[in-house]
């Protein structure tokens, strides 16, 4: 009888200890599941933080690529259009654009957009190019104007001095009645380098270095410092392009 009662007891506590160990079990699993579960969101997070800028970068770097592509794409097309009278090359357009890249708040396919707009005015030569770009982009500075569109108002009155002088009065340019005498005196004889002189000194004397000074402030190092991050976007969105392309004929 006795034996009876202590196995029954012994039974009742082994079975108490079993319930107990389930429960701890049941309650280490349910936490561990929670855990988990935890665990897989911040790797869901992770996985979009880190995936979504990889993404957008490597979308922006195909934009820069092509944008660069476009802008020495429209130079050439113009320099074909015009039969290179300008007397540049493309190589020389451009260094040139990248030159002024680095002490300019302006882009390099800025600076080419406004060559480009240059270009089109077949009176300007060789001789006054580089300097009617660096102009160009002084008026821009100066008058709050995109570059193309400085370019186009600076475009006409070198090709055109007798009625640019007018267009640039409007901007702001005041030129003289005197210069404007000799500006005639010289057209009418043909002599349109001499014309694009007096135009070319007067911006000189009103605006020249603008858009270097403006280079040289805060705001305008922070503007190099992202043409050049957008420059190595290019970079990079031209090594992606073959790869996007070749994926597009794969889903086609």
């Amino acid at each position: 009888m006795s034996l009876l009662v202590s196995i029954g007891v012994d039974t009742a506590d082994f079975q108490k200890g079993i319930t107990g160990a389930e429960k701890s079990a049941m309650s280490f699993a349910g936490n561990m599941q929670k855990i988990g579960g935890q665990m897989q969101k911040v790797g869901n997070m992770m996985t979009v933080g880190l995936t979504l800028p990889i993404v957008a970068f490597g979308a922006s770097s195909v934009q820069s690529a092509m944008d660069a592509e476009s802008a020495m794409a429209d130079l050439e097309a113009v320099l074909k259009s015009t039969g290179g009278v300008a007397g540049v090359t493309l190589e020389e357009l451009t260094k040139n654009a990248a030159a002024l890249q680095k002490v300019t708040k302006f882009s390099d396919e800025a600076v080419m957009s406004a060559q480009g707009m240059l270009l089109t005015f077949t009176n300007i030569g060789k001789d006054v190019f580089p300097d009617a770009t660096m102009a160009a982009l002084d008026m821009a500075e100066k008058f709050g104007m995109d570059a193309s569109q400085a370019a186009i108002t600076l475009g006409k009155a070198l090709n055109d001095p007798i009625s640019g002088v007018t267009a640039l009065r409007r901007i702001g340019v005041m030129l003289t009645d005197e210069q404007q005498a000799q500006i005639e005196s010289f057209m009418a004889v043909g002599d349109v380098a001499s014309a694009q002189a007096i135009i070319m000194n007067e911006l000189a004397v009103e605006i020249g270095g603008v858009a270097e000074a403006a280079g040289a402030t805060t705001q305008g190092q922070f503007e190099q410092f992202k043409n050049q991050l957008d420059d190595m976007k290019e970079t990079i969105g031209v090594a992606l392009i073959p790869v996007l392309i070749r994926l597009m004929e794969a889903i086609t």
